[in-house]
């Protein structure tokens, strides 16, 4: 009976565990939030200053709008948050990017990028990691939807994590264009929370049982 009842508590907590670590830790991911800012500003989200807009789009992923990056003379622009981290935990970071890039001088320069950035109780930088989109990308297709998605695990002495829905577009022409939907910061399950839950469980275990 006491080997039932261990057996049966053991799975409850790898179900928990499995439930809470698949949660997306960044807040209003779709950009569906109207923030203060208006309709162009999406709440929770630091936005580059007048290139990086959201914007109503009637074939969004999900939901109703997209952030949207238009052409920059200085290159690089991006929408950003920051996210509370454990270190030695493996975090998933993606988003989905659609963009035109034609090819040429207009286009061949731009990228767009899923980014993140592992920062100490001080701000200062612990490392990053990031993946690409461009027009030289195999699954590359003017104004088709596609998934970046990159793993990192915090270091030691992180803090926080800055999650970047990142745009490089030197070239002001007025052309290109890239956009981002559901953006997401996921902790793995096996590494978030498992041990500390299963050391809970196993404690009350012992003190039930007496074992």
């Amino acid at each position: 009976m006491k080997k039932i009842s261990i057996m049966k508590l053991s799975g409850v907590i790898l179900l928990t565990c499995a439930g809470l670590t698949q949660a997306n830790l960044l807040y209003n991911p779709g950009f569906e939030i109207e923030g203060p800012g208006g309709v162009k500003d999406a709440d929770g989200w630091f936005q580059t200053a007048g290139w990086v807009e959201r914007l109503p789009d009637t074939v969004a992923p999900s939901g109703d709008y997209v952030l949207q990056v238009g052409d920059s003379d200085d290159g690089w622009h991006w929408a950003s948050q920051n996210i509370a981290v454990t270190p030695g935990v493996e975090y998933t970071f993606s988003t989905l990017i659609k963009a035109y890039m034609p090819a040429g001088p207009n286009g061949d320069d731009d990228a767009a990028f899923i980014l993140y950035d592992w920062l100490d109780a001080g701000g200062a930088s612990l490392g990053n990691g990031s993946s690409a989109y461009d027009n030289s990308s195999p699954d590359y297709a003017d104004f088709v939807w596609v998934s970046r998605s990159v793993i990192g695990t915090a270091p030691a002495g992180a803090v926080q994590a800055m999650v970047r829905a990142l745009a490089y577009m030197p070239n002001d022409n007025g052309t290109s264009g890239i956009w981002f939907d559901n953006v997401e910061a996921i902790p793995e399950p096996a590494t978030m929370g498992l041990f500390g839950l299963m050391g809970g469980g196993l404690l009350w275990v012992r003190k039930r049982f007496k074992i």
